[in-house]
């Protein structure tokens, strides 16, 4: 089989895992090299009503931005090794097409490592960063990013439980939201938490009292009718989860906890984004390096044993630029 090279980077670039909902909300942002660089803005919302005539100068203005954020990307760099003479004995019952299933193999190992290294760890990352804090692993030191969320963006309502069908939910996501207005400047659209959490708010008293019913309605949550209560909130329950070292079951962590919603704006870069950065590997048919925005993949050889190495590549780290635009509770 003639697979001694391939480039597979545009493959991996385009699979999409519809499951992971922060994955797919959160923009990528381009960036050349591998240090992601942001400033930190706070909002400046005062209406200046200073004006000019047409032949005045210009007036000066102070800059919103506070602090600037700049460090090193993670990267994932792996290699799956797959024996030559294993690819050489796959064919079609019946056919002698092994390039097209050798090829298949391969696309399906890259495959594979774009879903465990690239998509599912974005979702990862993300989910992380919206605490607040993102602690990471590089070369086996541990590294914390802190996103700088203020604190008084993160409640806590466990003395007053959204398990109780008494609690005031209502009262509680309007503090949230004028707390994620004052901090940010931006218009809350997005309620999110665990489908166990958010039940709480179909069977709470105030629910049924503003609906009408007096049991809990079962399409109250799936319709978004529960938004009018909370001026045209988006209610979404994730309930993505997975695995973590040394537990004993698969898929047993949360990428929210089971106990915290949150309320956010609309996603976009002014606020928060996935900065990707250029990736470089070594094209032996061109005979040069190769410098691209990840992910990136290409299978390579070697000799003895004849062996297909497919290589993942893939810089990036997440950027929150609006710390204020999270807010945070615990209500459980």
């Amino acid at each position: 089989m003639d697979l001694q090279f391939q480039d597979l980077i545009g493959l991996v670039q385009k699979f999409r895992f519809t499951n992971l909902w922060f994955t797919n909300q959160v923009p990528r942002e381009q960036i050349d090299g591998v240090v992601a660089a942001w400033d930190i803005e706070v909002p400046i919302l005062d209406i200046d009503r200073d004006f000019v005539t047409p032949a005045s100068a210009s007036q000066a203005i102070g800059g919103g931005s506070v602090e600037g954020k700049r460090m090193d990307m993670a990267t994932s760099f792996k290699h799956r090794a797959l024996n030559a003479n294993e690819l050489a004995a796959l064919r079609k019952p019946g056919s002698n097409a092994r390039d097209s299933m050798g090829q298949a193999w391969l696309d399906m190992r890259a495959r594979h490592m774009q879903q465990r290294y690239g998509a599912y760890l974005d979702e990862y990352l993300i989910s992380q960063a919206l605490t607040g804090t993102l602690t990471i692993t590089v070369n086996g030191l541990t590294r914390s990013i802190s996103y700088g969320v203020p604190g008084v963006n993160t409640f806590n309502f466990a003395g007053t439980p959204w398990s109780t069908v008494t609690t005031n939910i209502s009262a509680h996501i309007a503090q949230m939201k004028e707390r994620m207005v004052m901090s940010s400047g931006l218009q809350p659209r997005w309620l999110l938490g665990s489908s166990r959490t958010l039940e709480y708010i179909v069977r709470n008293d105030s629910t049924k009292a503003y609906f009408g019913h007096a049991t809990p309605a079962g399409g109250i949550l799936a319709n978004g009718l529960a938004g009018q209560m909370f001026d045209g909130l988006s209610i979404v329950p994730i309930d993505s989860v997975y695995s973590s070292a040394g537990e004993t079951e698969e898929f047993t962590s949360s990428h929210i906890a089971l106990n915290t919603v949150y309320v956010l704006p609309d996603f976009g870069d002014g606020w928060i984004s996935m900065q990707v950065g250029t990736d470089v590997y070594f094209n032996p048919v061109s005979q040069g390096f190769v410098e691209t925005h990840g992910p990136i993949s290409w299978v390579d050889y070697a000799k003895d044993p004849p062996t297909y190495l497919v290589y993942y590549r893939y810089t990036r780290l997440p950027a929150i630029k609006v710390p204020g635009a999270i807010c945070r509770a615990t209500v459980a």
